[in-house]
């Protein structure tokens, strides 16, 4: 089934959404789209989705919005304090309990961020990045009338001038489909070319990557392949697991890696056989970065964002979950993205409150700090890329959108 096919129905379930006149958008004579929420951080106009959006590489039912009650005003008013404030479906529900609003009630409700998300998923992207990340989710967050037999993949980047963003969202049956159709899209947003690409796939994808980006390194990560294989690991396990394989981030030499190695196989293979192997087949690609900087070698494994972005994922499908539809999960993501977003993050994962008067939210277009130690990794990128690594980064930075929450 082409891509075009497999999108349609979301499409069409966004776009039934928005233009429902029950629902929280207003539509005008002219036919433009407006928010009915009182401050909106949405579009103006109706979001741009096409079919060449490549989101969704499966099927998805298309299910009839449903009427919306009417709730006294300052219950929406409430409900979208609560939801500008990043809560998550559960929370709000509980704290509006006793007006009998129920899931559906505050899905409907919020449907005014729809917009905003569909551009984000569309914005133009950087010519060049010093590096990228595709990250496939170790969890998959639960959707009625699905078998979860899907992966979600989160895809973000560090410019050339050391700001990170996550730039793509992606949900796909296959890893294999899902390579070509996310490089098309890169390439449609705009990226010219990435010096080094990071991936906890396996094996087989580096065709299509090749082939959009012939010059990019493509390098496994230790971070990535860790986090994704502690899911398969029992819960009084974890966190001894955790702290033999992390002993690999240490090393300096692939000697050293394998001794670490062999004793990890020797505690671990008899309860754990197809992590151990999973490892075992991807060694070699895991072992390449050690022939890089130190500095480099140390940026591809360690990605706090990627850890605060996955933390608040968790805290939204955990309450939430079960999704009546795949749009609610997107926006869980797209909540949990502007969560990191609207906060500094330090390299070692550490959140440091902002300091903008009380009731502010920064809506910008990235996670807004540039990462420790950028001036010695990108001495050492020119020194490894050459000119690759010197192009200017001008792309005009939009400015960041900051909004009141109004009670």
């Amino acid at each position: 089934m082409s891509l075009q096919a497999m999108l349609a129905p979301i499409v069409a379930d966004i776009y039934d959404r928005l233009s429902d006149p029950d629902e929280s958008l207003e539509t005008k004579e002219d036919g433009d789209t407006k928010s009915a929420e009182p401050t909106s951080v949405g579009s103006s106009s109706k979001p741009e989705l096409t079919q060449n959006t490549p989101v969704f590489d499966q099927k998805t039912d298309k299910v009839v919005p449903q009427q919306r009650r009417e709730f006294p005003e300052e219950i929406k008013q409430h409900i979208q304090f609560l939801f500008r404030s990043l809560s998550t479906y559960n929370n709000i529900m509980h704290q509006v309990a006793e007006y009998g609003v129920g899931l559906s009630d505050v899905m409907s409700l919020t449907d005014w961020i729809l917009p905003r998300i569909a551009n984000w998923l569309k914005h133009p992207l950087k010519p060049v990045y010093s590096f990228l990340w595709v990250a496939r989710m170790p969890f998959v967050p639960e959707v009625a009338g699905h078998s979860n037999d899907y992966f979600m993949y989160v895809v973000l980047s560090l410019d050339m001038q050391g700001r990170q963003d996550m730039v793509g969202l992606y949900f796909s049956k296959r890893s294999e489909d899902l390579w070509p159709k996310l490089t098309q899209d890169l390439q449609a947003r705009g990226v010219k070319d990435i010096l080094i690409t990071c991936s906890n796939e396996p094996a087989g994808h580096e065709e299509a990557l090749r082939k959009a980006y012939p010059q990019t390194h493509i390098l496994s990560s230790l971070m990535l392949q860790l986090r994704y294989s502690l899911y398969a690991v029992r819960s009084w396990d974890k966190k001894a697991v955790a702290a033999d394989l992390s002993e690999l981030y240490s090393v300096t030499k692939v000697k050293q890696a394998n001794q670490l190695w062999h004793s990890f196989k020797a505690e671990w293979e008899d309860r754990y056989p197809a992590l151990v192997e999973s490892w075992e087949r991807d060694w070699s690609r895991l072992m390449a970065p050690l022939s890089y900087p130190a500095v480099i070698w140390e940026r591809v494994n360690r990605f706090a964002a990627l850890q605060s972005l996955q933390r608040n994922m968790m805290e939204f499908f955990e309450h939430d979950a079960p999704y009546p539809k795949l749009t609610e999960v997107c926006k869980a993501v797209y909540l949990s993205y502007r969560r990191v977003a609207s906060k500094e993050v330090s390299s070692y994962g550490r959140q440091i409150s902002g300091k903008k008067p009380a009731g502010y939210y920064t809506y910008g277009p990235g996670f807004s700090t540039q990462v420790d130690n950028w001036a010695a990794l990108s001495e050492e990128l020119i020194r490894l890329f050459g000119d690759r690594a010197k192009v200017p980064d001008d792309t005009v930075i939009k400015p960041v959108h900051e909004f009141k929450i109004t009670t």
